[in-house]
């Protein structure tokens, strides 16, 4: 390979990550990290041969070595076994992962025992980890570490298988994943049996049947699309038609309240304009009480008059008895005043009325002017061009007043 180590695999050499520090200062061919899915570093614990085994890959193709029972293919099937691998597929004969764990003989017996920390680790070129262990109750756990940090996350399979295919690695795959035990029968076989083998493990019959069924599954949806389709249709014509209904009803709203404000405000401006028109009566009532008042003093004034002329009489009555001609002159004069007396109490009488006429009147027409106050005080929503409209009327109205009044 010609290409260069990229910069950012170099700078991992000098980590203070101890991991990384190790992987990445091994001298390794550049094509190793042109690929995420490259496995740079396998580490194996009590795993079928191998106690404690460290392999470090510095080429994109790499083959294992050694004298028979070195434990090659346990290196194999121990990639094989942190790949997801199934035990069937792993070793021929296998039931049970828990047969993966290394075992041997005690001390002081001949009884085997089996190791209780079974794990293999692989370290990707992404960087990332994925580890798998054999728990103490013979389940699998996996745990995932992202740029080699020491702190591991537990995982579950689908995540695990997740993260496989994004690498481009397909667990259990007969072509991709071949057991010791199968690869001679693969090589023996003919071109019949290399098709089925290419059909299984491509999985192309199951496709066809998977694309017969949604095949059939995508015209039933596209009936039901169709379906789908004119019920839309409908009911967009239905909200088209609600939707006409309802800015006729928000019309029809604004227009009643743009009614109800300029009925409001022609019943203002009548009791307004009528108010107007009490308070100039108002003006001739207040003339009307002078008047009264001048009355009433020159009732006052005849009164006393009256009296002085009785006691002017009666002092005078001897003075009178001798000369009845006088005598009559002063009845007549006192009749006289009697009836003028009477003419000024009638007028007062009459006055007294008027004025309790206005101010009953004066009275009605403040109650209607309150009560339209307060309804226009409740209509909060007039609109901003009918207040200035009725601001400007009320201002007209004033002017007139004045008018009135000068």
């Amino acid at each position: 390979c010609t290409q260069q180590v990229p910069q950012k695999y170099k700078i991992l050499q000098d980590s203070e990550n101890e991991v990384l520090k190790s992987i990445f200062s091994v001298k390794r061919s550049p094509c190793m990290y042109q690929n995420p899915g490259f496995i740079l570093r396998v580490s194996i614990s009590n795993f079928l041969t191998h106690l404690d085994k460290q392999i470090d890959f510095t080429h994109p193709i790499t083959l294992i070595h050694g004298p028979n029972g070195s434990g090659k293919s346990s290196i194999l099937q121990a990639i094989h076994f942190v790949l997801l691998g199934e035990a069937s597929l792993i070793r021929q004969g296998l039931t049970s992962l828990a047969q993966l764990k290394t075992q041997g003989c005690s001390k002081n017996s001949k009884e085997e025992v089996q190791a209780s920390n079974t794990q293999v680790i692989v370290y990707f070129a992404k960087p990332l980890g994925i580890k798998r262990k054999i728990e103490t109750n013979n389940e699998t756990a996996f745990y995932f570490t992202e740029n080699f940090k020491s702190k591991w996350t537990k995982i579950n399979q689908d995540q695990v298988k997740k993260i496989l295919h994004q690498l481009q690695h397909f667990p259990n795959n007969k072509i991709t994943m071949i057991g010791q035990q199968n690869m001679k029968t693969h090589s023996m076989i003919g071109d019949m049996g290399r098709f089925k083998l290419f059909m299984e493990v491509s999985k192309i019959q199951d496709m066809q049947e998977k694309f017969k069924v949604l095949f059939e599954q995508m015209k039933e949806y596209s009936k039901e699309n169709i379906k789908l389709s004119k019920i839309k249709q409908n009911k967009k014509i239905e909200r088209d038609s609600a939707l006409k209904k309802l800015n006729k009803i928000k019309i029809d709203q604004d227009t009643i309240q743009i009614a109800a404000i300029l009925d409001i405000q022609i019943q203002f401006l009548d009791i307004y304009i009528e108010k107007l028109w009490i308070e100039q009566d108002k003006y001739q009532l207040v003339a009307q009480e002078k008047e009264l008042d001048n009355f009433k003093i020159k009732r006052q004034n005849f009164l006393d008059l009256m009296k002085q002329l009785q006691k002017e009489q009666i002092t005078m009555q001897s003075i009178l008895d001798q000369n009845p001609q006088d005598n009559q002159i002063q009845h007549n004069e006192l009749e006289t005043l009697q009836n003028k007396l009477n003419e000024e109490n009638m007028i007062i009488e009459k006055l007294e009325q008027q004025i309790d006429l206005q101010n009953q009147k004066l009275q009605v027409v403040q109650s209607k002017f309150k009560s339209l106050n307060d309804l226009v005080l409740q209509f909060k929503i007039i609109e901003p061009p009918i207040e200035q409209n009725i601001e400007m009327q009320k201002d007209l109205i004033i002017q007139n007043k004045q008018q009135i009044e000068k």
